[in-house]
């Protein structure tokens, strides 16, 4: 498959990438591997759970609860991506790190930018129980790639996602 046919939705939900080495190609590679297609299905849960906690649509925190929320998925999406490299070179093999669009290294960088504005954001405006629960629904991505995928199930990726609302609820205070 060549570059030219990579789809939008391939890009968006971090199938594939441009394969051709072009800084255009990597920063779209970079997007691919956070599957912004998965996350953005963060923005309604946010806003329900926010509202389920009594937080009204006037309240200042609730963008920077949703910023925090895609950064912390797309974290979690990329540390899946590079802990499945080789996997991803048999099952995705038009994946930004399976083609070396992305390298390792670049991969990890960007995970740490985001996860730092994450932590940052989060500690201006929410309780320090929000980064305790980032941590174990990071811990819980980890595990759901190392082990829990192929020995339990494919549906036990919603573990992660189940301590998303509860992060969300208890970084409002509420």
């Amino acid at each position: 498959m060549a570059s030219a046919d990579v789809s939008a939705s391939d890009i968006f939900f971090g199938r594939a990438a441009p394969t051709e080495r072009s800084l255009r190609n990597r920063i779209v590679g970079l997007i691919a591997m956070q599957e912004i297609g998965i996350n953005v299905l963060v923005i309604p849960l946010a806003l329900s759970t926010a509202a389920l906690a009594g937080a009204k649509l006037t309240d200042p925190r609730l963008l920077p609860l949703i910023v925090v929320t895609f950064l912390a998925m797309g974290v979690a999406m990329m540390t899946n991506n590079i802990v499945d490299i080789e996997r991803d070179k048999k099952k995705w093999p038009l994946k930004p790190l399976a083609t070396r669009l992305i390298s390792k290294s670049e991969a990890l960088l960007c995970v740490a930018i985001w996860a730092v504005i994450g932590i940052a954001i989060s500690i201006v405006f929410f309780n320090r129980l929000i980064l305790a629960l980032g941590l174990l629904v990071l811990v819980t991505a980890f595990v759901y790639s190392r082990y829990l995928r192929d020995n339990v199930g494919h549906l036990t990726i919603f573990l992660p996602f189940l301590f998303v609302p509860v992060a969300m609820w208890s970084g409002l205070g509420i």
